[in-house]
């Protein structure tokens, strides 16, 4: 069964987060945890960048950051352990996935000259969902703004992002399938695995945005406290330690992250 939601189901839930959540920026440096996948890990030691997958398999979460944990728990590490998750970000490797980026940046960049479009003729539309309509949603709305104004560049600019978002669900389905296969093959391979998941430990960071309270659950189940951070803001160099765990059990703590790669190469890097 496809795990991704349609494009309205996105729209209502990503609306219903904006009105929804409170956020507040980092007030004083914390030693962060995060949990991730072998792939995700072998990833971040060969980039020196810990990217995440800008929780693009949370339907019900379209925060595009990477979060942390102020503290271990049990919630903390299934996240890594689970093996969807290793899969879909072992298919961030495949063509397919470079596909949907690609597509992304021409729908983003098509709705900003709608945007701006409809900004110089001085047409009127909802603020709110102009970042849903950068992601190919609601381009309806636009496109009737867009001819109130008698502006053809942002009739059809807004034309276009719609066709690409059909395109774009179609991609995402495709996607969905493909993480279905690597299911189980993921279970086969971690068999094998001398670990199958880690928590990174971070020294003390900042720079990043709190959400509290029963907010952040969302991101982080279990947890009353969540830290994002944009892709690549915090690094491999930030990583102050290392734990190791085979089947939601700890088997080892390093120090040296580096020496976490030489465990595994269960994945080439990715370019």
């Amino acid at each position: 069964m496809a795990r991704f939601a349609s494009a309205q189901q996105v729209a209502s839930r990503f609306v219903e987060e904006v009105a929804e959540r409170r956020a507040e920026p980092m007030s004083v440096r914390l030693r962060l945890y995060r949990s991730v996948s072998v792939p995700e890990l072998e990833d971040i030691l060969c980039t020196g960048a810990i990217v995440g997958g800008q929780n693009r398999f949370n339907t019900w979460d379209t925060r595009p950051f990477v979060f942390f944990a102020d503290e271990l728990t049990d919630h903390l590490i299934a996240q890594g352990e689970a093996s969807y998750r290793q899969a879909y970000f072992a298919s961030m490797r495949h063509e397919l996935y470079d596909q949907i980026d690609r597509l992304a940046s021409r729908i983003e960049r098509l709705a900003d000259l709608a945007l701006a479009e409809l900004d110089y003729a001085g047409a009127r539309y909802d603020p709110e969902a102009a970042e849903l309509f950068r992601h190919g949603i609601g381009s309806g709305h636009f496109r009737r703004a867009a001819r109130r104004a008698r502006s053809s560049v942002a009739i059809a600019a807004s034309k276009e992002v719609a066709r690409l978002n059909v395109h774009n669900e179609q991609l995402w389905a495709d996607h969905s399938r493909l993480v279905e296969t690597l299911v189980p093959r993921i279970e086969q391979l971690k068999a094998g695995w001398r670990f199958t998941s880690a928590v990174l430990v971070t020294k003390p960071v900042g720079g990043g945005i709190r959400y509290p309270g029963e907010l952040g659950i969302c991101g982080l189940p279990g947890h009353s406290r969540e830290y994002a951070f944009q892709p690549g803001q915090i690094g491999a160099a930030d990583i102050e330690r290392i734990i190791l765990f085979k089947n939601h059990r700890e088997i080892a703590s390093i120090e040296d992250p580096t020496c976490a790669l030489g465990l595994s190469r269960a994945f080439p890097c990715r370019r």
